[in-house]
């Protein structure tokens, strides 16, 4: 992580706001089939106003000049995205991401109680139609 970090801080110098690690790693549950699920967030300037194809191209160079980026995962986004994002997946998105360089919290927006309901709810009925499925189809998705 501290090499990937002082890379983007080199490639995107003061536009990097934030790295953060999620996934099985960060829970110390890593196998040797893990990826490594990293977050970036980068400061869209004033004039871009967004990411562009081009910071996508640099981030993977990035990835493959360090190890393993066969491994790597996660996602890359612009800060004015962020801002953007779904309140009801911040309060998930904050206690499943351990800060490297920066800090999360931000750049996400606020949530309250209804969205973190909200969410849960979501993630019961998408949990229950997976269970569901494999339960169903189990047999003829291993063929």
């Amino acid at each position: 992580m501290r090499e990937l970090v002082g890379t983007l801080k080199t490639v995107f110098e003061n536009r990097l706001l934030y790295v953060g690690l999620q996934g099985s790693y960060l829970r110390a549950e890593a196998t040797e089939k893990s990826d490594i699920d990293v977050m970036v967030v980068i400061d869209v300037m004033v004039v871009i106003d967004e990411m562009k194809p081009n910071d996508l191209k640099e981030y993977k160079k990035v990835l493959k000049e360090i190890r393993n980026y066969d491994k790597s995962c996660g996602f890359i986004c612009g800060s004015k995205e962020l801002l953007n994002w779904n309140p009801q997946e911040i309060c998930h998105l904050l206690n499943t991401t351990a800060d490297y360089y920066g800090t999360l919290e931000d750049f996400v927006p606020k949530y309250n109680r209804m969205d973190i309901a909200d969410y849960i709810k979501l993630s019961t009925g998408n949990l229950y139609h997976m269970l569901c499925h494999r339960y169903v189809y189990d047999d003829i998705e291993k063929k």
